[in-house]
């Protein structure tokens, strides 16, 4: 589990010696990885108007019994987030991110019950290759940011939507 997580984050945080490497550390883990690329999506569970505690191990547990691609790739980066690489060759497979959050969403929503829980998450754009992975994560991170104030209600905030918000939104006139 300590090797995965370590490996998540070198992939998020641009932080590794070179690919052929990382394709090896990810071998020896037995988690195929998508030489191409990833969209990043970040998710969060949402209660109420608030993040859910533990809404990251949550949701963990909701992915992991959705079918995924191979190579997909999730993990919890803190107890209320969930992060997801979801495997990509082009900006079209931006799409499949969203459609996983959605049902991400479905799923999280049945399984909560009364509590009556969301999710809301950042979807980041598609650039080359796994160097490209924390571009679209830090892209997550500003999409469900802005989202959450432009959309609070809406589930799935696509960066490549909210760009021109951005624009606005850090060169007020």
């Amino acid at each position: 589990r300590g090797g995965r997580a370590r490996l998540f984050h070198a992939l998020i945080s641009d932080n590794f010696g070179s690919e052929l490497e990382l394709q090896k550390q990810a071998l020896a883990l037995n988690m195929p990885i998508a030489p191409t690329g990833y969209v990043a999506a970040v998710c969060k569970l949402v209660v109420g108007s608030r993040d859910g505690e533990q809404g990251g191990e949550g949701l963990a547990e909701v992915a992991a019994s959705l079918p995924l691609p191979r190579g997909a790739i999730h993990h919890a980066t803190d107890p209320t987030t969930l992060v997801i690489l979801w495997p990509a060759e082009s900006a079209a497979d931006v799409e499949g991110a969203r459609q996983l959050v959605m049902s991400l969403e479905k799923e999280a929503v049945k399984r909560s019950g009364a509590a009556r829980a969301r999710v809301r998450a950042g979807i980041g754009g598609y650039h080359a290759g796994l160097r490209g992975i924390a571009g679209s994560y830090l892209e997550a991170q500003q999409a469900i940011e802005v989202g959450r104030k432009l959309r609070p209600d809406a589930v799935a905030h696509r960066h490549d939507e909210l760009i021109p918000q951005l624009v606005l939104a850090q060169n007020p006139r």
